[in-house]
């Protein structure tokens, strides 16, 4: 029979399918609670980017622990935003949906909290080699800026990935560290409405940056 047209594989792997016997796809939900088309396009930007997971479930954990996992690897969560399992990613180059400003930011609801935490210098992902027969192996990511080390955190994956991907991956947490010192949290009207987790928004306030904002009254000719 013709492969199925989302992902282009067999039965199982992408699909509930008779053939399946006791094996269980999507957490056991039937397929109107599941966001194919997210998922699918998902599975696409991972393909793209080189993204995989391998990964061994050898005790009990829960559907959710395990998906969990598998979206880390793909630089992703989980989320049920859509009324149905779905997910979202950090893909580049995602529209704005939403913009931010004055105008409609509740008044004494913006505020900005910093990394506090204990500095860190360099990142190590310690794994397992997908593409050397599963050997252990560690990666380094200084963060930038730094010129010597002194200080090292150490994380541990949960899945095999090739050597590419891990150095990638620890790039990126040593990359965050340095770029994403500031939480902003702030309360809107019905603006709000339009946003859901995942989406990209344009915010201006003088708190973070000297930017315009405003309300459109009028337009003339």
């Amino acid at each position: 029979s013709a492969a199925p047209g989302y992902l282009g594989q067999q039965g199982w792997l992408d699909r509930p399918d008779p053939s399946n016997g006791t094996r269980l796809f999507g957490a056991g939900l039937t397929n109107d609670r599941i966001d194919y088309a997210a998922i699918v396009a998902w599975a696409q930007y991972c393909d793209t980017a080189g993204l995989q997971c391998r990964l061994m479930v050898d005790g009990q954990r829960s559907a959710g622990e395990v998906l969990d996992d598998i979206a880390a690897a793909g630089r992703a969560s989980k989320t049920w935003a859509t009324g149905k399992l779905s997910v979202w990613w950090e893909a580049a180059g995602q529209p704005v949906v939403a913009a931010f400003g004055m105008s409609n930011i509740l008044a004494g609801s913006f505020s900005v909290a910093y990394d506090a935490a204990g500095e860190v210098d360099e990142y190590a992902l310690e794994f397992t080699r997908s593409d050397a027969d599963y050997e252990a192996e560690t990666v380094y990511a200084v963060v930038p800026g730094v010129a010597q080390v002194a200080s090292q955190r150490s994380e541990r994956a949960v899945y095999s990935m090739s050597r590419d991907q891990a150095q990638r991956t620890v790039n990126l947490l040593a990359a965050s560290r340095y770029y994403h010192r500031r939480k902003i949290v702030w309360e809107s009207h019905l603006e709000a409405l339009a946003v859901q987790r995942g989406d990209i928004v344009h915010l201006a306030h003088d708190l973070t940056q000297w930017a315009f904002s405003g309300r459109l009254l009028a337009l003339t000719a």
